[in-house]
């Protein structure tokens, strides 16, 4: 593991059991795998999570996450393996066709490429945490005291697509797959409205 990851990280986690990798998924490469092998979990900058296998895991257990029925709401194709989040709830996924970084944007229920796996696996994980999550925020909001296991988001009470603020005092702490279920509910309803639609249903807190 290299020096970057290390001190970046918590990697407390025993190593991962190459058993319980599903086989099906030797499609998605080594890196993700070869990882987990040094440590079954991660926790970069206290805002990316890459997920483990089994009962070790140090974070979420890669096998349940990617069965969950929160990503059934999002457009997301089935063949792509979700390996990692960031504390927000936004994931990061591989596309096993080409290599493909993905990150679905839980706010707006866009998926994206962004890097391929050999610019992601290894060093570019800190570079993760710096380039597609807002660590400031995530810092402001543990240091006022929004403080998240490694189940939970921060995410926005009134959620960003139905107008809300991008700010500190919209943030709530959320178990993390009823905030997915949430936005993928919300994103059902809004899409192809035009901009403006009130969606019945949701009450802000």
């Amino acid at each position: 593991m290299s020096k970057d990851i290390a001190d970046f990280s918590r990697t407390t986690a025993p190593l991962a059991d190459p058993q319980l990798f599903p086989s099906e998924w030797a499609v998605y490469g080594s890196a993700y795998f070869s990882l987990l092998k040094r440590s079954n979990g991660l926790v970069v900058n206290d805002t990316v999570r890459v997920f483990g296998v089994g009962p070790t895991s140090l974070t979420r257990e890669v096998v349940e996450w990617n069965s969950a029925s929160w990503r059934r709401g999002f457009p997301v194709p089935t063949e792509v393996l979700f390996w990692g989040e960031s504390v927000f709830g936004d994931q990061y996924g591989m596309d096993p066709k080409n290599g493909t970084l993905l990150v679905l944007w839980c706010e707006d229920g866009l998926l994206e490429p962004f890097l391929t796996e050999s610019e992601v696996f290894g060093d570019q994980i800190v570079e993760i945490s710096r380039r597609l999550v807002d660590v400031a925020l995530a810092n402001e909001a543990r240091d006022t005291g929004l403080r998240v296991s490694l189940t939970e988001h921060l995410g926005f009470s009134l959620p960003l697509v139905l107008g809300g603020e991008y700010d500190l005092v919209n943030l709530e702490v959320i178990e993390g797959s009823a905030h997915l279920e949430l936005l993928a509910q919300i994103h059902a309803q809004v899409a192809g409205l035009p901009e403006g639609t009130k969606v019945q249903g949701f009450v802000e807190k």
